[in-house]
């Protein structure tokens, strides 16, 4: 059996986990960043059925009808009479928006959603999304 001597000791490699747990957190850091996360508002909607339902597209400003007739742009209340207020201020805030989902309950009446949606395209907001989910067959 041999023994090491002190120099031969010495001119070992050792192993230094330092770095690599630097970069294993750094990539746990990356992934948490650029992760997207899929949000789903708290609103409860069933909204109505179709054959030919599309999944979302990302950036889209969303305005939900619940069956009572209450009207929700990102999550926050609004008033049908001050939905087009409201609309205004957002697209000034938000320049690159193009798109409205229009999420509304299968027992909502048709007239709000109409009026929603005339209230968006008079502000230009010609690309709207009437949401539904797929048929069950």
């Amino acid at each position: 059996m041999k023994f090491l001597n002190e120099d031969e000791l010495k001119s070992m490699v050792m192993f230094n986990l330092t770095p690599l747990i630097d970069v294993v957190l750094l990539l746990i850091i990356f992934f948490m960043l650029t992760t997207t996360f899929i949000y789903q508002s708290g609103i409860n909607i069933n909204p109505p059925q179709a054959k030919s339902s599309v999944p979302e597209v990302k950036r889209a400003l969303v305005i939900s009808v619940t069956e009572s007739g209450r009207i929700f742009m990102e999550n926050r209340e609004v008033y049908l009479y001050d939905l087009e207020k409201e609309l205004a201020v957002f697209i000034k805030t938000h320049p690159d928006l193009k798109t409205v989902i229009i999420k509304g309950d299968k027992e909502v009446k048709y007239g709000i959603v109409v009026k929603v949606m005339d209230v968006c395209n008079s502000l230009n907001l010609k690309d709207l999304i009437i949401s539904t989910t797929p048929e069950q067959e």
